[in-house]
């Protein structure tokens, strides 16, 4: 395996010099489109342009990414009609080939246990860890059960399973639930049926001189109601979610009543949200703090895509009718592109990545097809400069992904921007700076 690496490395074109021969490999398995598996700490030394590879042009399904133990660089492996040689795709321009067993990783599940055998010790830490679980947090028992799989990677359905959980995570945990569940699926808060259940197992045990006191008379009203308050004041249209155990039924209605009420009812109070938090973005931005402007859209724009996707997404457009649909799109479009500039920014002063660029471009695309907005053949159309703007800054990011056989492409999208903008400088400017690129025939666009 070393004597080919060895021959590998000396086809590696020069700019790769820093490179130092790794004992040891990673193997990651990519998706079309995107490494998929490449974990994070492999990138932070060395930018994306120094990776020679455009994930969305040359990865395929199959290809294996080989990450270097000693480098942040990530080297793509091609398997060839031979067995067992693969082909180094480095910014394809390479025709070296690697012999070897190259096993992607399979999966591996993350497990995690609380060692208790310091509770068998003696009587003494017993209960002293009895007293302290008692009296210094609380411990919720929550049920959940779906159809369907919690995130879009995985592809089989998700048992129900039973979560343990400390009472100070419990806003974390609710906010999150909250937060992320219809993004990663629609409709999320009608599928999820979860089960609160307050002081499960074993809560009526009696007072004995093993234990300083029954645990029973510790479940107030107070109490529960502050084990409850987190799921009171943080989730909302969740229709299948019942409260348990050690709780009064007027309690536990009340929680259930709370839950399953809609986040927005008013469609005015929801834009009215949006739009300050376009502001908040914006005034950031103009303090110069882009890192923190292009945060704060990002999570507006999140904010929107969550509810777009709700159940009380088709309330507010009966209610609000056409104006809601064109604001809101609106709205929407100019923070996606606002996104976008931002972070081109950042890959031309910081070396990131465009990822973040090419994901907002894409969304704001997609916000202008039928149908995304509403159902049927609605669709909200942009003004001319904003279309510029949106083409232009596709060309921007084409070349700054260093995919220079997409130049073509970049060109026409400047052609495209021109007809609406012809003497906008910026446009031009670009358009010259990817001419060169083209010519230059590799590398980024920097």
């Amino acid at each position: 395996m070393t004597e080919e690496v060895s021959q590998a490395y000396d086809i590696i074109p020069n700019r790769y010099e820093y490179l130092t021969l790794p004992h040891e490999r990673v193997f990651f398995t990519t998706e079309q489109g995107f490494y998929g598996s490449a974990p994070h700490d492999c990138w932070n030394e060395y930018p994306k342009k120094t990776a020679g590879v455009d994930p969305s042009e040359v990865v395929r399904t199959g290809d294996v990414i080989v990450v270097p133990l000693d480098s942040s660089v990530p080297w793509v492996l091609r398997k060839t009609d031979v067995e067992g040689k693969y082909k180094l795709v480095v910014e394809c321009d390479t025709g070296a080939f690697l012999e070897g067993d190259l096993k992607p990783l399979e999966p591996t599940a993350i497990t995690h246990s609380v060692e208790t055998a310091i509770l068998l010790t003696c009587t003494q830490i017993h209960l002293e860890a009895s007293h302290a679980l008692r009296m210094r947090d609380f411990v919720l028992s929550i049920y959940l059960s779906t159809e369907t799989p919690l995130t879009e990677h995985a592809t089989s359905p998700v048992d129900p399973f039973v979560l343990v959980i400390l009472n100070r995570d419990l806003p974390s945990f609710c906010h999150n639930l909250m937060d992320t569940g219809n993004l990663i699926m629609k409709d999320f808060e009608k599928r999820l049926k979860m089960t609160i259940n307050v002081a499960p197992k074993a809560f009526k045990s009696p007072a004995s001189r093993r234990y300083r006191a029954p645990l029973d008379p510790f479940f107030t009203e107070t109490t529960v109601k502050n084990l409850l308050r987190p799921f009171r004041t943080e989730l909302r249209g969740f229709p299948n979610v019942q409260v348990t155990g050690k709780v009064s039924a007027g309690l536990a209605a009340a929680v259930h009543k709370e839950i399953a009420s809609n986040e927005i009812s008013d469609w005015r109070a929801a834009f009215e949200k949006m739009v300050q938090e376009k502001e908040a973005g914006s005034k950031l931005f103009q303090q110069g703090n882009i890192e923190l402007a292009s945060l704060a859209w990002l999570d507006a724009t999140a904010d929107i895509d969550r509810i777009h996707q709700s159940s009380t997404w088709e309330e507010l457009v009966r209610e609000g009718g056409e104006s809601f649909l064109m604001s809101v799109a609106e709205l929407y479009f100019l923070m996606r592109l606002n996104i976008a500039h931002t972070e081109l920014a950042r890959v031309v002063s910081e070396g990131y990545f465009t990822i973040l660029a090419e994901d907002s471009l894409l969304m704001a695309r997609k916000s202008l097809e039928k149908g995304f907005w509403a159902k049927g053949q609605w669709k909200w159309e942009p003004e001319d400069r904003h279309k510029a703007k949106l083409w232009y800054r596709e060309a921007m990011c084409t070349r700054l992904s260093g995919s220079v056989e997409r130049a073509a492409l970049a060109e026409r999208l400047l052609e495209k921007a021109l007809e609406l903008a012809p003497n906008d400088a910026a446009i031009l400017k670009e358009k010259e700076s990817v001419i060169a690129w083209r010519l230059r025939g590799y590398g980024y666009g920097y």
